[in-house]
């Protein structure tokens, strides 16, 4: 018979440290178990949809405001803040909800082109989430998806959503201006915004020759030469603000008073209006 002598044996890892080694194995493995067994109710859920993730009904107090999404058009949203917006949108809500329970899910067949054309209602709630009600197809919800909606199976309430939608278009004009040509130095000049999207609006103006320079300069050239008028904030998109053009005005990039001298100059709102006005003394 063999005999072992224990004294020559010896050990990569003691006895102690191999313990620790397993109980910290255990806990890991206890944990993965756990981590998989936490039930879906736990995620979050899009506000409307409720436990059978069907379209739910909506308090009018979770919409912020509505916007209407026709084509490329423009047009002035409904503001929950407004009272005049807020009784239209109240209808709006009370028709969605009565649309709610004759939602029906069906295999998306609509034509996203289409779609895109015949007119959205946008309900901007007020936790950042989107319901697009489309007049395609007789009425189509959804959110993030626009292949995961409900087609609405009622013509006649389709027809009344319909008809307040055409009720509540306002064309947007976005940005107008007075005098719109031709201003003098020492002049006031006038701006209005209906709407535009955003919290503020910048103001800037700038020589109009940089226009026709090299694409290669222009963004530079129109960076250093441009000079800041005012940065105005927006209350539910719009505003109206009016100042005095004076010789020294607003400030360049570099900090310093920007000089305003006749002849043509480009006004920017936003970099999202350009206008050219002929400044004279």
């Amino acid at each position: 018979m063999f005999r072992i002598d224990r004294k020559k044996i010896s050990y990569p890892i003691s006895y102690p440290l191999l313990a620790i080694l397993i109980g910290l194995f255990s806990m890991i493995i206890v944990t993965i178990i756990s981590c998989s067994n936490i039930s879906d109710q736990s995620l979050p859920k899009p506000i409307n949809s409720s436990e059978d993730s069907s379209p739910a009904k909506l308090n009018p107090k979770e919409v912020s405001r509505i916007e209407f999404i026709v084509a490329d058009h423009s047009y002035i949203p409904l503001f929950s803040d407004k009272k005049k917006d807020k009784e239209i949108i109240n209808q709006f809500i009370a028709l969605y909800n009565e649309a709610v329970p004759k939602f029906a899910k069906e295999d998306f067949h609509s034509d996203t082109l289409r779609m895109n054309f015949t007119g959205t209602i946008c309900l901007k709630l007020v936790n950042g989430q989107n319901i697009y009600f489309c007049a395609d197809d007789g009425g189509y919800v959804y959110q993030d998806d626009v292949t995961q909606g409900y087609y609405l199976k009622d013509q006649e309430l389709w027809k009344k959503i319909d008809d307040l939608m055409v009720k509540s278009l306002i064309p947007a004009n976005g940005v107008t201006i007075k005098p719109e040509s031709v201003i003098q130095l020492g002049e006031r000049l006038y701006i209005s915004i209906d709407y535009m999207p955003g919290n503020d609006a910048n103001i800037e103006i700038y020589p109009s020759y940089i226009n026709n320079m090299n694409p290669a300069v222009y963004s530079e050239k129109i960076k250093m030469d441009s000079i800041k008028i005012k940065t105005v904030p927006l209350v539910d998109g719009s505003m109206d603000y009016n100042f005095i053009l004076t010789e020294q005005i607003g400030t360049t990039a570099n900090g310093l008073p920007g000089k305003i001298y006749p002849g043509k100059w480009t006004l920017v709102v936003s970099e999202q209006y350009f206008k050219n006005l002929t400044i004279v003394k």
